[in-house]
């Protein structure tokens, strides 16, 4: 992609993403990442990269190109949730709290998880074994997969809807 005005009728770049279906994708205007979350059990934080052109070099263009990509199933070790492998991330979500930004997860298997997001905008992890550290298991109990997950823009409210037909407020 280079400078100028979006042309929504020219593909710029294909990006294979998931070994499975994505489910959701999001931008948080605070890190700049955008995640995506799909079938295969990852959530992925992707960011842009801007250079010069190299034949043009008044001109900039822009790659996406992959920040950090997270296993749920490690995320949500130890917690008292009954997850397999096969769990898998259905909406994906940025949220800003007090200790900094976050990232809530809504899974098929009727969890919502949160992960803090350190400086460099990864999930924190274990500083000797590099795993990622467990989410904090915010909600179980949509009543069906979690199809989609938003938080309120300025009151500590988030909002789910999933396979059981309903909206709720959390």
């Amino acid at each position: 992609m280079s400078d100028g005005e979006w042309r929504p009728e020219v593909l710029n770049q294909v990006v294979a993403a998931h070994t499975g279906p994505v489910f959701d994708i999001r931008h948080d205007k605070y890190t700049l990442l955008i995640a995506s979350c799909g079938g295969d059990g990852l959530v992925k934080t992707w960011k842009l990269k801007t250079y010069l052109n190299p034949k043009d070099k008044s001109k900039t263009e822009i790659d996406l190109v992959m920040h950090e990509s997270i296993c749920i199933f490690q995320l949500v070790a130890g917690l008292p949730v009954s997850v397999s492998s096969a769990t898998f991330g259905k909406s994906v979500f940025f949220s800003q709290i007090s200790t900094g930004p976050t990232l809530l997860i809504g899974t098929n298997t009727d969890e919502i998880l949160q992960v803090s997001l350190n400086v460099e905008s990864k999930i924190f992890k274990d500083a000797t074994t590099h795993v990622p550290l467990a989410g904090n298991l915010l909600v179980a109990g949509q009543g069906g997969s979690i199809t989609d997950l938003i938080t309120h823009p300025t009151q500590p409210l988030a909002f789910s809807v999933g396979s059981d037909s309903v909206l709720k407020m959390w």
